[in-house]
């Protein structure tokens, strides 16, 4: 096989998606400029992920949300099913109504576009020989036919079509409040649009530029609102290493428990960059367990391995009035764990000021305990019966089924234990070598693993 493909096959696949994730607002900032049960439209679902978390952040709002390839809308439906203030359009937002051609990506269906990839993106990513057909519809005519007569917040994420959404959504623009934007500094697709266009016809309609991180050589997203008193940051200039230090440094509340209310508040940070692309959080894994808590409401949880916090502060913020989250991590780097490279061997004398800070961001002082022992250590310390426990642990055989011998006993009755990292040998290895000892039965998607209720 052609050595140059498998390269660029593996930046498409895995880099390219990273990186635009690392590029992403932390989406709690969008609600100081939105009101309180926000209407909004996001185009380019591509899989549900921002769908779900805008869903959650926003429950008495509601989220359109409009996906045009048929595998990817079909994800998407599937990872909002069941949740009430999402609507789905297997639609492709444009300037004008009717059937396009549509170009899709193979090696990264989120690449797919209305614009024809030029030789460049060739390179990085395969695409289908022939486009496909899709529809299209104007967010105007599309309000139109939905009695929607205004909406507050745009999520653009159209590979190059972004502002022909906005050109077809001229009527219901003066209603919106802040849109976000993906946007391009290299021609990708034959008639992409450009930052400083959507920029420059945003700026014609009122807006403002809030937030920005980009690499200007290549592409990011913007943040543009109407401006108010609330507009603090539109000033910041943020590129995709920055991409947290939008957030100033502030004291501890008060009113916290310990060890919340001596520390000194860092900026916000979830994630960080490296081999390990520490602060990944799966769908498939965020999925499960927002279905596990949707249906079981547990009280009390546990979590293994925590690192910044991204997976157990989502966690938190979903249980019930009431839940804890036992947060269990030594905020150390153990001996299986790689040698860090430099951005986080600067991190790692502060992890665990990095983390108490991201929880008092996040207003769950009052929800996540932080243990700060080893697994087993803190399985033996805890006089507690959690409903749902999740291992999210460095993937050595030994280490993980000693976590499975110790904290399984410990689990309510008809409570949940799962993890990560099932497509990993050793992790694999030790959870048959568990089941079969104690005869229960695994069940998994993708990378994430969970055994049923316990009996």
């Amino acid at each position: 096989m052609n050595t140059k493909y498998v390269i660029y096959s593996y930046l498409a696949i895995f880099i390219y998606p990273a990186i635009t994730t690392a590029m992403s607002i932390d989406i709690e900032m969008l609600q100081d400029y939105l009101p309180p049960n926000p209407i909004i439209i996001e185009a380019g679902a591509h899989k549900g992920e921002d769908t779900i978390n805008m869903a959650h952040l926003w429950p008495g709002g509601t989220i359109y949300a409009f996906e045009p390839l048929p595998q990817n809308y079909q994800t998407t439906t599937n990872t909002v099913a069941g949740i009430q203030n999402v609507k789905t359009f297997p639609l492709a937002l444009s300037s004008e109504t009717g059937i396009a051609h549509f170009y899709v990506g193979i090696s990264n269906p989120g690449a797919s576009s209305l614009y024809k990839p030029n030789e460049f993106l060739f390179e990085y990513i395969s695409f289908e020989s022939e486009p496909t057909q899709v529809q299209t519809i104007t967010i105007d005519e599309w309000a139109k036919e939905e009695g929607i007569t205004h909406v507050d917040f745009m999520w653009l994420d159209m590979e190059g079509g972004e502002l022909d959404a906005l050109k077809g959504a001229e009527k219901i623009l003066p209603t919106v409040q802040a849109i976000y934007s993906e946007v391009n500094f290299k021609e990708f697709r034959q008639g992409n649009c450009f930052y400083h266009e959507i920029k420059e016809w945003l700026q014609a309609r009122g807006f403002v530029e809030t937030w920005k991180a980009v690499n200007p050589n290549w592409q990011g997203n913007v943040l543009y609102t109407r401006p108010t008193k609330s507009t603090s940051r539109s000033d910041t200039h943020l590129n995709s290493q920055d991409v947290t230090n939008q957030f100033s440094f502030g004291i501890a509340d008060q009113k916290a428990p310990e060890p919340y209310n001596s520390i000194k508040v860092l900026p916000l940070a979830l994630l960080t960059f490296g081999p390990r692309n520490y602060g990944w959080f799966p769908l498939r894994n965020k999925v499960n367990l927002n279905n596990f808590i949707a249906r079981h409401k547990p009280m009390v949880v546990v979590q293994v391995g925590i690192w910044l916090g991204l997976s157990a502060l989502y966690l938190a913020d979903l249980l019930p009035p009431g839940g804890t989250m036992y947060a269990v991590d030594t905020w150390l780097r153990s001996e299986e764990e790689h040698t860090p490279r430099a951005e986080e061997a600067a991190l790692l004398p502060r992890l665990y000021q990095q983390f108490l800070s991201n929880v008092i961001h996040q207003k769950l002082t009052h929800v996540v305990i932080p243990i700060r022992m080893q697994s087993l250590e803190a399985a033996a310390a805890l006089d507690i019966t959690p409903n749902l426990i999740y291992l999210d642990v460095e993937p050595n055989q030994k280490s993980v089924y000693n976590d499975l011998v110790h904290w399984y006993p410990k689990l309510a009755q008809n409570g949940i234990l799962c993890g990560d990292d099932w497509q990993q040998p050793t992790v694999k290895h030790s959870i048959k070598q568990f089941i079969n000892e104690v005869h229960i039965i695994v069940y998994y998607d993708d990378n994430f693993w969970y055994f049923g209720p316990k009996k």
